[in-house]
């Protein structure tokens, strides 16, 4: 006879889930989920139950001593540290140690010989690879890692064709070749510049790579013999793009720059003494005979070469050398006597036109001006910011610093065409002059004052006109 259901087959079917609960542990991340488990298999009677988390459970599996792995001699693996894998994948791991901010985390990779091997792969990677390129670039014009980054591109050959840069990418490594300078150096900078004077859109690197060449080449004459033979793959008009584009960079800007401007420079220095003194003289004699070679009309200062003397006897006894001889050559050059002035220069009267233009540009001028002016806020707001963050926040202020300075630099260039410039900074020490300060103590014309926010003028001498007082405190 068939058995009803209900009686004996609901008691094994109770059986069999009351043995499957005893035998098994049900993990679950929440008691909601138990409970709503429990409810749908109608068990009332569970042997054992255990909630658990199971990224804990994960974890501690990772850690158990019996999965872990042991060389043969039993003892603990090490897990490889971050300069062995730099060493190892440099291009994947630089970003890493770009990050590091602080003194005490650079200290240690600076003097670890995995950093240098690291840096050496990365260099011979950088023949065939933008990305290492740009990698080594960045480290290049880090301060604490250039010098290490100086030896691994010396030791290297030449980077991949500028081509094969994002454009980006480019400006990033030539910033760093101008100032690593290797032997091939020049020539990825005339390529970089050739390519870029082919179309008129890019104006802006073409600017940029003008620069950059003028610098690492020492001036014009050493960019013009670089590029004396690149160039005429050229059509005329991408020629004559490129020779404006070096005459431009290498044109002066405008200013009364006269020898006092070196003496009262170097004079800051002349009172040092000691071993340091000694070599920050012998340095500033070497600017000063580079000033030379480029203006050979400070030869014929006798202030500025009796400085000279002052700073390095060599160097000044060779500097009244070329000064005897060029004034043998031009016999109505001689240089004044000490002491003696130069006679006063005769200011040339601007025509109508030029007062009616220059008056069009004056409230320009004004906004230009206070623009430049605090320019150096915004500076210094970075730098308080990358003082205090680490890791990947120093990372995006670095980027929002780069991206605010190729914005600022139309500003510069604007007030480079238009002769503006800001006098003295935040915090010098000036002599008060109610034209060009404003301040809201007593102060007689001439007595010591200190400069909260500096003057901005434009153009020099007697053509000289005051666009924005500056302000200025009782020292």
């Amino acid at each position: 006879m068939r058995q009803a259901p209900g009686g004996s087959g609901r008691r094994r079917v109770a059986r069999e889930r009351s043995c499957f609960f005893g035998e098994t542990t049900l993990y679950f991340l929440h008691s909601d989920a138990c409970s709503r488990v429990l409810r749908e298999l109608g068990q009332t009677k569970i042997i054992s139950i255990r909630v658990r988390n199971l990224r804990k459970t994960a974890a501690a599996k990772s850690r158990d001593p019996a999965t872990e792995r042991k060389p043969a001699d039993g003892t603990k693996a090490r897990e490889p540290s971050d300069l062995e894998e730099f060493k190892k994948e440099p291009l994947k791991r630089a970003q890493a140690i770009l990050r590091l901010r602080s003194k005490e985390k650079i200290g240690p990779v600076l003097s670890n010989a995995d950093f240098a091997a690291g840096l050496a792969k990365l260099a011979s990677e950088a023949a065939a690879a933008p990305k290492a390129a740009v990698a080594l670039s960045k480290f290049a014009l880090r301060p604490e890692f250039s010098t290490a980054a100086a030896a691994a591109v010396a030791t290297a050959g030449g980077w991949t064709e500028p081509s094969k840069f994002g454009a980006e990418d480019r400006r990033l490594a030539a910033d760093a070749l101008e100032r690593l300078r290797p032997s091939w150096g020049l020539p990825w900078l005339v390529k970089a510049l050739v390519a870029a004077s082919e179309r008129d859109s890019h104006a802006a690197l073409r600017r940029f790579f003008a620069s950059r060449l003028i610098l690492a080449s020492g001036g014009l004459p050493g960019a013009v013999d670089a590029v004396a033979e690149a160039h005429s793959g050229l059509k005329p008009k991408g020629q004559l793009s490129l020779i404006r584009e070096l005459r431009d960079c290498a044109r002066p800007a405008p200013g009364d720059a006269k020898p006092f401007a070196f003496i009262a420079f170097a004079q800051n220095v002349s009172a040092v003494s000691g071993h340091d003194g000694a070599q920050l003289k012998q340095e500033v004699a070497r600017l000063l005979c580079a000033a030379a070679s480029a203006d050979r009309g400070l030869l014929l200062d006798e202030k500025f070469v009796g400085l000279v003397t002052t700073l390095d006897a060599a160097a000044g006894a060779t500097l009244r050398e070329d000064a005897a001889k060029l004034a043998a050559g031009a016999p109505g050059l001689k240089p004044p006597h000490d002491g003696g002035k130069p006679p006063p220069e005769k200011p040339i009267p601007p025509d109508q036109a030029t007062i009616l233009r220059e008056a069009t540009w004056s409230d320009a001028d004004e906004a230009l001006g206070r623009a430049l002016r605090d320019m150096g806020a915004l500076d210094r707001s970075f730098q308080r910011l990358e003082s205090v963050v680490d890791g990947e926040a120093a990372d995006c202020t670095r980027r929002a610093k780069d991206a605010s300075n190729f914005v600022l630099q139309w500003v510069r260039q604007a007030a480079h065409q238009r002769s503006i410039k800001v006098l003295n900074s935040a915090g010098e020490r000036v002599q008060f002059d109610p034209l060009y300060h404003i301040l809201h103590d007593d102060a007689a014309p001439g007595d010591y004052v200190r400069v909260v926010k500096p003057s901005v003028v434009r153009g020099s001498g007697a053509q000289q006109v005051v666009l924005v007082r500056g302000e200025v405190e009782l020292d």
